[in-house]
């Protein structure tokens, strides 16, 4: 006689979600009301349990004026799943808004009628992963800052070679008029002596 397959009841399927190790939330109805959150989710918030049956924007209402709930509240409209990467969020975290960095997806659930059910919100803390690009990106500033340096400063040699080539060139030509000048006023003079020679 062949089994039938057993199916998990939804209390058993949230008891799963729950242990998940990747931040879990489940929200439903055009309230965003909290019908689920793992530890890693309501750590993420700074919060405790007392989170679930509350709308989101009531237990973490610095996200409203961050447009979230309002993109919860399009997801559960639409039906259509948003997702986003490297997203800075600023979290009240023991009275403090500290920033934060995740990947994180809201995905709509509908059920066989094609109607809404929930949305699921996974997430991931990239905050320090955004930490080693501001690091790489600000040591390739840098880098390309020497470079720059480099290059202007190997430009300003070659200029102060041409302007010293370029003096010297004139101290040349000076000497060689300076020269031409000399030699002019000997002949000069010389034709002077002559000329006066001649009528004395």
């Amino acid at each position: 006689m062949k089994k039938k397959s057993s199916r998990f009841t939804n209390k058993k399927l949230i008891e799963i979600l729950s242990l998940s190790k990747d931040a879990t939330a489940i929200y439903a109805g055009e309230d965003v009301v909290v019908q689920m959150a793992n530890e890693a989710m309501i750590a993420f918030w700074g919060k405790d349990s007392s989170v679930i049956g509350k709308p989101l924007a009531e237990v973490v209402p610095e996200l409203v004026e961050q447009q979230f709930i309002s993109l919860l509240k399009n997801v559960w409209k639409t039906g259509i799943t948003y997702e986003a990467k490297n997203v800075a969020i600023q979290l009240l975290i023991n009275h403090s808004l500290q920033t934060f960095y995740f990947d994180f997806i809201y995905r709509a659930i509908r059920n066989k009628a094609g109607n809404m059910d929930c949305i699921l919100h996974t997430a991931t803390d990239v905050t320090e992963l955004q930490a080693s690009r501001s690091i790489v990106a600000t040591a390739e500033e840098k880098r390309l800052a020497f470079e720059r340096e480099q290059e202007l400063n190997e430009e300003l040699s070659a200029l102060n070679e041409e302007l010293h080539n370029a003096q010297e060139g004139l101290v040349m030509a000076n000497d060689q008029l300076e020269g031409r000048v000399a030699e002019r006023t000997r002949s000069l003079t010389n034709s002077d002596l002559r000329l006066r020679s001649m009528f004395e």
